[in-house]
């Protein structure tokens, strides 16, 4: 992050400081969420949003609503 506001050239010293300071504050609360996506490489952190969004989209609760004649169909004695 430093370097990328560093070599933007469009932020005093003192705004880039204060971001990186409250990049790790927020980066402290890291593990409280189910996934982390590091931005480092666009077409990286692309692809890791993607497969959260497509995995999250097949979790049980979601799958159970748009499906649940065809499940409740499957699952008849």
């Amino acid at each position: 992050l430093r370097e990328r506001l560093t070599r933007r050239d469009q932020d005093d010293p003192e705004v880039i400081a204060r971001r990186m300071a409250e990049a790790k504050i927020e980066m402290s609360h890291c593990s409280e969420f189910d996934y982390v996506v590091i931005n480092q490489y666009f077409q990286h952190a692309l692809r890791d949003l993607t497969v959260i969004i497509r995995g999250s989209r097949l979790r049980y609760k979601i799958q159970a609503q748009w499906h649940q004649r065809l499940l409740e169909d499957l699952l008849k004695p």
